[in-house]
């Protein structure tokens, strides 16, 4: 509904060493084993089973998998002992933004993938790296779609349309509040999953050189909130 709510839930990046011909080491059988490091320990079992297909088509190579807690800062970590892994699966988000600034990720700029992937995602990936950074430096692979719940009595009651664009969105939101009702709920009582909204409002909210300013430092993310009603 929304392009800017996909913004932080791309990117897949590979590590400059693997495209470079080097690797994480030779075994005596004279295979090449390369580590894939993955933020997310819940698709350990998805990436196994890429893993296992991957190896039969390439027998000459073993991926060893790494998907540890607190992934992020295990990562920076290993980013200030020079000691980054060959390839990355990670979410589109400022560590990525800090991993392209540092310069050790591969350009993607010239290889025929990024025809396969939509340019508007492209962009979203470049901005992450900030406007000094030139390059593209990762592969987006998948994207979350955010959606909003509405209550489809209320807008009966009040006579509503279903908005199908931001500005038809803004628009509904300040009917309800004419009416006298609370247009957005935002609760985190029982799931992390009450911030799916909040997500697709976030991202819309922020501005369009979010990225640009947070890796400059001169992020002011209240600032740019309008004061729309809401209920925590």
């Amino acid at each position: 509904m929304f392009k800017k709510a996909t913004l932080g839930f791309i990117g897949i990046a590979l590590g400059a060493s693997l495209l470079a011909g080097c690797s994480s080491g030779e075994n005596e059988d004279g295979k090449v084993t390369l580590q894939l490091f993955s933020n997310k320990s819940e698709n350990i079992n998805t990436y196994k089973g890429f893993i296992e297909e991957f190896e039969k088509a390439n027998p000459e190579i073993n991926i060893k998998l790494d998907a540890p807690p607190e992934a992020e800062t295990v990562l920076k970590t290993l980013l200030t002992k020079n000691d980054m892994p060959d390839l990355m699966a990670i979410g589109g988000n400022s560590t990525y933004g800090e991993l392209a600034e540092a310069g050790v990720l591969n350009d993607f700029s010239d290889s025929e993938l990024l025809k396969t992937v939509q340019p508007s995602y492209i962009d979203m990936v470049n901005r992450l790296a900030g406007p000094d950074t030139k390059g593209t430096f990762g592969l987006p692979y998948a994207t979350n779609a955010n959606a909003v719940i509405y209550n489809k009595a209320k807008f009966e009651e009040l006579g509503l349309e279903v908005p199908t664009t931001w500005d038809e969105f803004i628009a509904t939101l300040e009917k309800v509040k004419a009416a006298g009702e609370i247009p957005i709920y935002l609760t985190l009582k029982d799931a992390w999953t009450g911030m799916i909204s909040w997500n697709s409002l976030a991202a819309n909210i922020a501005g369009e050189d979010f990225a640009e300013n947070k890796n400059n430092g001169e992020l002011h993310l209240f600032k740019t909130i309008p004061k729309w009603p809401t209920k925590c």
